[in-house]
């Protein structure tokens, strides 16, 4: 029992010598004789500030009147994978893609499509499904196409049908379709 009293009485001492000190430490408000600047009173300006504010400084509202700035296009694919396996790369690049095309039904023989230098080098880059809907993007090395079921690349082709693993394009032109293979892990082949 008195090492409960001793130590409450201690503890008690330095609860009064903290409050005590806190006190005694504590800044106090004093006065002076004299104000630097009289209450009410102007203040003077410096002579090159005062030649500044007559005429030195204005508002400028001809740089609202700008034109905006035009999107410069892009510099870089954000899909392109960060880590690529090359022996994979390389294998993929050393084999000619197929081609398949699919024409409406003629009496005469089927004659192998080759499809237009700017469709033959479409990429599948990746799609987005939201709501149910796809949005697939694809690059011709200059130009990103984000495209819609029913939407246009390139103004002359226009996407009818959308898989898992393909996509066809019909061409506004001639009315050919081309079906492009598509496959997240490695570059589309066209077949």
């Amino acid at each position: 029992m008195n090492r409960k009293k001793l130590l409450l009485s201690i503890l008690v001492l330095v609860l009064a010598l903290s409050i005590g000190y806190a006190f005694w430490k504590s800044p106090r408000q004093r006065s002076v004789a004299q104000l630097k600047y009289a209450p009410g009173a102007a203040l003077r300006k410096a002579p090159g500030k005062a030649a500044q504010a007559a005429g030195g400084t204005r508002v400028r509202l001809d740089l609202l009147e700008g034109t905006a700035a035009t999107f410069g296009g892009f510099r870089r694919n954000i899909f392109k994978p960060i880590f690529m396996d090359e022996a994979a790369v390389a294998a993929l690049a050393a084999r000619p893609p197929a081609m398949k095309t699919v024409k409406p039904a003629a009496p005469a023989p089927p004659v192998p499509f080759v499809p237009p230098k700017d469709i033959a080098r479409l990429t599948f880059l990746g799609y987005l499904q939201k709501e149910g809907m796809k949005t697939v993007f694809l690059s011709n090395e200059s130009e990103i196409f984000v495209v819609k079921l029913g939407g246009r690349v390139a103004g002359r082709y226009e996407l009818v049908r959308l898989t898992d693993d393909s996509l066809t394009l019909r061409s506004t032109v001639t009315g050919d379709e081309t079906v492009i293979a598509v496959a997240e892990s490695r570059p589309p082949v066209m077949q």
